[in-house]
């Protein structure tokens, strides 16, 4: 018997998309989403995860990350009142546009190798 708990199924596209969206939107903090994604990227059996589910979910995992101002090079998981973002809300929405992008053109070429 194995000491393992059994994976999380990963989240569809249309799940991270919403996810995307809702943060863009302000409806979901950067915060909660940064943990929605943490429980696929930080676990060890994330390789299940489609390439381009997975690249999405490290994106929503680091749109927390917060810059100290006193200290250059230092990031951390955080909050506003904790630093300065290191994403705008323009480069959240930009890469969104960009995973959507690379979503079309994979579902375009099902063959290719961002299978997901």
């Amino acid at each position: 018997m194995s000491d393992r708990k059994t994976p999380r199924p990963a989240p569809s596209r249309k799940d991270v998309a919403a996810q995307w969206q809702a943060l863009i939107a302000g409806d979901v903090t950067r915060e909660a989403v940064h943990a929605w994604a943490a429980s696929w990227v930080e676990d060890e059996a994330a390789f299940h995860v489609p390439p381009l589910v997975f690249g999405a979910l490290q994106h929503l995992h680091g749109f927390d990350l917060c810059r100290d101002p006193y200290r250059p090079g230092v990031l951390w998981h955080g909050s506003t009142s904790e630093g300065e973002w290191v994403h705008s809300p323009d480069e959240i929405a930009g890469a969104f546009a960009r995973w959507q992008d690379r979503c079309n053109l994979q579902d375009a070429d099902p063959q290719s190798e961002d299978n997901g």
